[in-house]
Formats: structure tokens, C-alpha cells, sequence
């Protein structure tokens, strides 16, 4: 009894200790001429992490992304404001080669509140 106990107890600090896993990669896309924050966390919303700077008219390429499991939430900034964001499911994000384009609701969102493109002008 006592080394079942033991075995159990080693099997869950095991799984603890080897930490999370990860996508190989992750593409953002961004059509806008904002340079874009992203960061991203799982369905519950929280411990959200940085997947890095979207280049303006360009795209973000991460490398070994935190896998968020089924639901993946992206959420977005420019200048100080924030973009909002969007849920996609792991499967989809799958579909799209690990690809997602930043919304046009996004960038609309940015645009309102004041988020200015990479010269400087307000957009």
C-alpha cells in the first residue's frame, strides 16, 4: 500500500516537474501598419503570455509557443491601447498551420482608440 502511495505521488510531481508543452511554431499576421503586441492564453483567460511584436504590414513568427490546449485566446495591443482580441480552437489553429491573421475588428478597435502606425500619424 505504502509503495503505491509512493509510486503515485512520484508519477504526479513527475508530471509536475517536466512543465508545460509546446507548438513548435506560431504565425500572426498583420495587414495594418501598427506594430502589434500579442499574447496569448488558454480558455480560462488567464496566465496570459507573450508571443511577441506583430511587424507592421508584416507577421510575428514565434517559436516553441506555450500550448494553451483546446481553446487559444489571442489578445492584441498598439500604442498603449488595447485591440481586443479572438478565440480560436486548438484544432482550427491546427488547420491553419499554426496561422492566424489579425482581425479587422482588431485593427478597427486600435484605430478608435488612438493607436498610431509606425511614422507616427494617427491612423
Amino acid at each position: 500500500m505504502v509503495i503505491v502511495a509512493v509510486f503515485v505521488g512520484g508519477v504526479g510531481i513527475s508530471a509536475a516537474l517536466r512543465g508545460p508543452s509546446f507548438v513548435d511554431h506560431v504565425r500572426v499576421d498583420n495587414r495594418s501598419g501598427l506594430s502589434i503586441d500579442v499574447d496569448v492564453a488558454g480558455a480560462s483567460g488567464d496566465d496570459w503570455v507573450a508571443v511577441g511584436i506583430a511587424r507592421p504590414h508584416g507577421q510575428l513568427d514565434a517559436q516553441d509557443v506555450v500550448d494553451q490546449g483546446g481553446r487559444w485566446i489571442f489578445r492584441f495591443r498598439a500604442s498603449g491601447v488595447d485591440g481586443g482580441g479572438v478565440e480560436i480552437t486548438r484544432d482550427r489553429l491546427q488547420a491553419s498551420r499554426w496561422t492566424i491573421e489579425i482581425p479587422q475588428h482588431v485593427i478597427d478597435a486600435l484605430r478608435r482608440g488612438g493607436a498610431t502606425d509606425v511614422t507616427g500619424a494617427d491612423l
